[in-house]
């Protein structure tokens, strides 16, 4: 399904919370979320997903989760929604990014280039042997994901930041 073919209700609600994201509005969202329970658009997929992003931007990570949670089929764009929300906490983000990529995998969604640079930004604040980030790097190159000039900078930075350039040939 794609958004165009949402109700005009729905895409108009998107529209909404993600302005809000933008905004860093967590007052309004959380009056929108509130509204979008009442009413029940709430299993919406593209809904749940803004409301994922809204409270990962605004700095609510454990409301974040609670939404991803509720998610009953989530796609890349519920993972990397709160991958990233994760991964821009810095050291205190490293380890949910890493637990919730794993996850992913065993869940058999597929990481996109998206995933990727959330995983190296997080795995970035700690040595990529630690969190993975080598790992990571071997299933970036498998998902032809290595190429993208985002995932090839993030993955450039977390080497770097390891002390070990050497990683990023």
């Amino acid at each position: 399904m794609s958004l165009s073919s949402l109700p005009s209700q729905y895409r108009s609600l998107f529209t909404t919370l993600i302005q809000y994201s933008r905004q860093k509005d967590l007052q309004k969202g959380k009056a929108l979320h509130a509204q979008i329970i009442k009413t029940g658009p709430n299993s919406c997929v593209y809904i749940a997903n803004s409301l994922v992003i809204l409270y990962a931007k605004c700095g609510d990570l454990p409301k974040a989760k609670l939404v991803f949670e509720a998610i009953p089929d989530k796609d890349v764009v519920s993972w990397n929604s709160l991958i990233n929300g994760y991964s821009q906490q810095g050291q205190n983000g490293s380890s949910h990014v890493m637990a919730l990529f794993q996850r992913m995998r065993a869940e058999n969604a597929f990481p996109n280039a998206h995933t990727f640079v959330g995983v190296f930004t997080a795995a970035s604040y700690a040595s990529p042997d630690v969190f993975g980030g080598r790992q990571a790097h071997a299933l970036a190159i498998k998902a032809d994901s290595f190429y993208d000039v985002f995932v090839g900078s993030s993955l450039l930075n977390m080497y770097c930041k390891a002390g070990s350039c050497i990683g990023c040939s």
